[in-house]
């Protein structure tokens, strides 16, 4: 049996394509001369750093800050209306009673993983043991770096972890260091082929791979 299981964050505990809608209207209110780009552009934003969706979209470091407040911070009702997937905080509940460890492996910043804190809740939040954002790693996903370094400070094996994502990056990143990965088709997939161990349609699923 597994003995710990590792959570991406947004499309797999928290449904963040709120934040693609903010992330699209906000990139062409700010640059209204730029070519129009259709939202499913923006949808690989989902699994992207900060720096990651600067660069693919073009933004200025100088321009940067302005280009968030416009996104998110003029749109905090939009933002408040993130939040966990269907049954993910039950299932989050339930591995704690099962005495499986959980973590988070997320590319975004401690800044807006506390806004993630406030999404998951309280009581989901307290279950997890250790979450890794960009700030502890050199080289985020799909680079081996963050699943290395909750490896190292727990201690476990490859073998007995499962990461549960929904994303090319995610399913790279436990591919390079052979973690089982679990394919989390529950929120908003882009239309390719990622490896994986198992595929899911709902969170409730990972109790019967935990329980086998």
């Amino acid at each position: 049996m597994y003995q710990m299981v590792v959570w991406d964050c947004d499309g797999t505990l928290v449904n963040a394509s709120r934040m693609i809608d903010c992330l699209y209207e906000g990139y062409h209110r700010m640059y209204p001369d730029r070519p129009h780009k259709p939202r499913s552009e923006f949808v690989c934003c989902y699994y992207f750093t900060d720096r990651e969706t600067r660069d693919y979209l073009n933004i200025a470091p100088s321009e940067e800050e302005t280009f968030h407040h416009i996104c998110f911070g003029e749109n905090s009702e939009a933002m408040d209306s993130v939040q966990a997937f269907d049954h993910i905080v039950e299932v989050i509940l339930k591995l704690k009673e099962l005495g499986i460890r959980q973590g988070v492996n997320t590319s975004r910043n401690h800044l807006m993983w506390n806004e993630a804190i406030k999404q998951l809740g309280k009581e989901a939040h307290e279950a997890l043991d250790t979450v890794v954002t960009q700030e502890e790693i050199k080289h985020p996903k799909p680079a081996p770096d963050s699943l290395e370094y909750l490896m190292d400070i727990t201690g476990l094996a490859a073998e007995d972890i499962l990461f549960i994502g929904d994303s090319i990056n995610d399913a790279l990143c436990a591919e390079s260091v052979h973690v089982p990965f679990a394919y989390a088709k529950w929120g908003e997939v882009l239309p390719q082929h990622i490896p994986c161990r198992y595929v899911l349609q709902n969170p409730l699923e990972i109790l019967q791979i935990i329980k086998n």
